[in-house]
């Protein structure tokens, strides 16, 4: 008995399994509420195998899931002659409820759907969880426990979306220390940033640098949502001072998140001398805030100068930079690194500080800061790190660039740094060690840079 039951079925299935390959599309039979673009997308399949219907049946119930209706089925039966009957049950539309955390924070319940991108009462959309997710991870603010869950409230349509963030440990001080051989010459700074205030996410850093070049101290502040809306208010504040020149620059303005990967930002300002506005571009998609290995890291700006004794005396400057992250095997990464900038119109009677001040870890590392001044330049790097010990990358680059040189020199001037360098993370604190030399130096005269963090 067993024997023939076998028989029968291997028999139905290689007497069914030609007949269904062999299937094609001639019409559809539509049953429930479809939307223009579905019809559309079952129509362009006639002459087609039926093998493709699910295909269009997975794209039509994530739409839906991402519009309202998370419990979407579609059933499909073949009638004679190739005609489809396409069956929808939509279900009961759904909205969301007030987002919720369950992780251990201090940031307030009444801004976390703010910080979340989701609206009370906004129709369902499943897509928005992730989007959500890289949101909060790209604030650096959370550490994600484990996965968001979505409940549903006792007798409403409303789903509730539950987030595990707790809060790392952002706030920061942090020392620089760059001690020159050659120059025989030390350059400091110091760093303070406090971040997410008393759990309202407005952002605070200040910033004082110092040695026998100058000193300098920047502020710069955000408050989230400005009067309720999606824009968050900028303060910055500079003043830079060295034996040759005297600055200082106040700046407000707006910034706004585009997606969870783009900001951009404007701002106006009022210096000693000018006025100025700008506009500014920032890109990250990093997979990680500590020891990075994949990802891209992108800003832009330009900034318009306009002299206050004499309009002719307006100047455009733009700068880019950015790094692009490869993961190698399972501990290597390889980092790709450029920066780039100049003033326009261009001209070799610039004031010295419009030029631009290039040296130190941000641009040239073979230099001291503010070595060069400069109205143009560009640089590039390759830098491989090396993750082999836990929480430590042990680093090698190199770095060739151009500047355009000052009076009484003229033209483009070619350099290039070079050098190794180790970084030590911990939980609370990080550590991290360059030891950078240029094209006109010995082994013996480089540039020693010292960086520790500790956070709180």
């Amino acid at each position: 008995m067993l024997r023939k039951n076998l028989l029968i079925l291997l028999y139905l299935f290689f007497s069914t399994t030609p007949a269904f390959a062999s299937c094609v599309i001639k019409d559809f039979v539509f049953e429930g509420y479809f939307q223009k673009e579905h019809y559309r997308l079952y129509q362009e399949s006639i002459n087609k195998p039926c093998t493709i219907i699910d295909e269009i049946n997975q794209n039509v119930i994530e739409w839906h899931e991402n519009h309202g209706f998370p419990a979407a089925k579609i059933k499909c039966e073949v009638l004679e002659k190739g005609t489809i009957k396409v069956s929808l049950e939509r279900g009961d539309a759904w909205v969301w409820a007030s987002p919720e955390n369950k992780g251990k924070t201090k940031t307030k319940k009444n801004i976390w759907s703010k910080m979340t991108g989701i609206e009370e009462g906004k129709p369902f959309s499943l897509n928005q969880i992730e989007k959500a997710e890289t949101q909060l991870m790209r604030l650096g603010y959370f550490e994600k426990e484990q996965e968001t869950q979505i409940y549903k409230e006792r007798r409403r349509n409303r789903l509730v979306p539950v987030f595990y963030m707790k809060d790392r440990p952002i706030n920061h001080l942090e020392g620089f220390l760059s001690y020159s051989s050659e120059d025989k010459e030390y350059t400091g700074s110091i760093e303070i940033a406090l971040l997410n205030m008393i759990g309202t996410a407005r952002d605070l850093y200040l910033e004082g640098e110092t040695g026998l070049w100058g000193r300098s101290l920047s502020l710069k502040y955000k408050e989230p949502w400005l009067f309720s809306t999606a824009w968050n208010g900028l303060i910055r504040g500079m003043i830079d001072e060295d034996s040759l020149t005297q600055k200082a620059l106040l700046e407000l303005g707006v910034s706004r998140r585009i997606g969870a990967e783009l900001d951009f930002a404007i701002l106006g300002g009022i210096g000693n001398d000018e006025w100025r506005t700008a506009l500014e571009v920032n890109y990250l998609t990093l997979d990680r805030f500590i020891l990075p290995r994949s990802g891209i890291s992108f800003d832009a700006s330009m900034t318009v100068i306009q002299k206050r004794d004499s309009s002719e005396n307006a100047l455009v400057a733009i700068t880019a930079s950015g790094y692009y992250l490869i993961p190698i095997f399972r501990t290597g990464v390889a980092r790709f690194s450029f920066g780039t900038g100049t003033l326009l119109p261009s001209r070799e009677n610039n004031a010295l500080e419009d030029l631009f001040a290039l040296g130190g870890v941000s641009s040239f590392k073979g230099y001291r800061n503010s070595f060069f001044r400069s109205r143009a330049y560009g640089f590039s790097e390759c830098m491989l790190e090396w993750q082999a010990i836990s929480s430590t990358a042990f680093q090698a680059f190199y770095q060739p660039g151009i500047y355009r040189a000052r009076s009484p020199e003229h033209g483009w001037k070619k350099l290039y740094s070079y050098g190794l360098g180790i970084s030590q993370y911990r939980e609370r604190w990080n550590i991290s060690i360059y030891y950078a030399m240029n094209s006109n130096a010995s082994f013996l005269e480089g540039l020693l840079h010292l960086n520790v963090k500790t956070l709180f």
